[in-house]
């Protein structure tokens, strides 16, 4: 028997008859094993495979149900190869719900096991914020109905369903973020303050993106919410902070990671950030004043005060929507019912701009 490589390094093609075989080691701990899979084109030995992959694991395909420890696995290569930008969050919103759903087959996680997930989460991390496990457990489940998997999907109720609103942050709270942050806590509220790109936009930036010389960033449309590129301007400061940092590149990443030859980790940076808060409470307390900056305070923030100082701007004429949002990489309807807030009042340049007819 000759095995032919194909795209997927576990199915193997038999030259002589035309069928296709897996191979490989399904189950941690134990040696390769070759199994048939008795079909004779690639799609179908895909689809054959995942078959055999949930019977080793005593998972039966026929009985639609799958263990949710192995559709985690399934979901996040999904995550990841069609919305990079927001996988690390899929990532640690299942590090905190895998524990629990662990041995939960999906059709027996509901509304009742969603509340005692709550009453496990208030018990390990009492205040913390639940609004993403939720997010990604209802979009598991979302796909799970149309494969025919599950037939209803909960609501899992949450209180705090909606982000906390952002607010536009004070000069105080700038000043303070500037004088405490320290390093690449210090190069990220530059990005945001200065040039107001997504927290994701900057700590996943790689070096080839930069043109150095010219001061351009062109953000590929992989990193992007809406999946298109941008090419923008480097705000001055941010074009020499750079300029500096790259004297001394260690990594492809102007934020590396810990190995410095992977990307960004954001729960490392969340750490930074909140000791960086943590830093300006306690020289706060030994100067026998009220600290400045609030728990609450994300480097989102930033990203809204910048595009708030925009809708001045632009509501003064001195700049435009069009530019504005395309630097932002936000739409119009967007930034209009976020940061525009136009009233009557404001259209009143609008009103008297054509004279009344000559009777």
């Amino acid at each position: 028997m000759t095995l032919e490589a194909t795209k997927d390094r576990e199915i193997k093609l038999d030259t002589r008859t035309g069928l296709y075989y897996y191979r490989g080691t399904p189950i941690r701990g134990f040696g390769e094993k070759k199994y048939p899979l008795g079909v004779r084109t690639f799609g179908a030995a895909v689809m054959a495979k995942k078959d055999l992959l949930l019977r080793i694991r005593g998972i039966d395909p026929s009985a639609k149900d799958i263990v949710f420890s192995d559709y985690t696995k399934i979901f996040l290569q999904e995550r990841k190869k069609k919305a990079p930008a927001t996988y690390e969050q899929a990532f640690y919103s299942l590090k905190e719900l895998l524990p629990f759903f662990e041995s939960y087959t999906m059709r027996n996680v509901n509304d009742r096991s969603w509340e005692e997930y709550k009453d496990y989460q208030a018990q390990l991390k009492p205040g913390r914020n639940l609004r993403y496990d939720r997010r990604h457990l209802l979009m598991m489940m979302h796909r799970l109905k149309k494969k025919g998997i599950v037939s209803e999907i909960p609501e899992f109720p949450y209180a705090d369903q909606g982000p906390k609103r952002k607010r536009v942050l004070t000069k105080d709270e700038i000043k303070a973020i500037f004088t405490y942050a320290t390093g690449t806590i210090y190069g990220l509220a530059l990005f945001m303050y200065l040039m107001g790109p997504r927290p994701l936009e900057v700590l996943g930036a790689a070096w080839s993106e930069f043109d150095l010389q010219k001061g351009i960033w062109v953000i590929p449309a992989a990193r992007t919410k809406t999946r298109t590129s941008r090419s923008i301007k480097l705000n001055p400061k941010v074009h020499e902070w750079l300029k500096e940092r790259a004297k001394n590149v260690l990594s492809d990443f102007v934020f590396p990671g810990r190995d410095s030859r992977s990307n960004i980790s954001v729960d490392r940076y969340n750490k930074q950030w909140d000791r960086m808060i943590t830093a300006e409470n306690l020289a706060a307390l030994n100067d026998g004043r009220e600290p400045v900056l609030d728990p609450e305070i994300t480097p989102y923030y930033l990203r809204h005060t910048f595009l708030s100082e925009c809708a001045k701007k632009v509501r003064d004429g001195k700049l435009s929507l069009v530019l504005i949002t395309k630097y932002a990489g936000t739409s119009i309807d967007q930034f209009e019912k976020t940061y525009l807030h136009i009233e009557g009042e404001d259209t009143k340049s609008v009103s008297v701009l054509m004279e009344a007819p000559i009777l």
